[in-house]
């Protein structure tokens, strides 16, 4: 999140997956990345770099994407948590929340989905998918 953050901040833009732009992206982003990892990882930390390059290769396909479900849990939340802040009753969640999707999209192929939703005309379901896929946004539609 931090290398995202700071891509932002850098381009002014999320991170592109068309032809144009996706090399240089991704390059760019996997440097923030790599950066992040060495100053917040131990030291015998080993990194796999093949399953780091998959992840920053979705990550770049699906960043503008928006997967509802997560926004949602997300949502109720931030929302919870402002109300604990706000009325003093509890004391807020001091930790990180982590919640994933990653067994959704492990066996989708980027490539050839982002070329298929290219030749759709957008509608309400496209930043759904572009973290999915058009294949799984059809059976989800039957």
């Amino acid at each position: 999140m931090l290398a995202i953050s700071e891509f932002k901040q850098l381009n002014q833009r999320l991170p592109e997956p068309n032809q144009m732009n996706q090399e240089n992206d991704e390059t760019t982003l996997r440097n923030l990345s790599i950066n992040h990892l060495t100053e917040l990882t131990p030291k015998d930390h080993v990194i796999n770099e093949n399953h780091f390059s998959s992840l920053l290769k979705t990550f770049v396909y699906s960043a503008k994407g928006a997967f509802a479900p997560i926004c949602s849990a997300m949502g109720g939340f931030v929302g919870q948590q402002v109300l604990t802040s706000i009325t003093g009753k509890f004391t807020p969640i001091q930790q990180w929340l982590y919640l994933d999707a990653y067994e959704l999209i492990k066996e989708i192929s980027f490539e050839k989905e982002y070329n298929a939703i290219k030749s759709i005309s957008p509608d309400r379901y496209q930043s759904l998918r572009l973290c999915i896929g058009d294949s799984l946004v059809q059976c989800l539609a039957r």
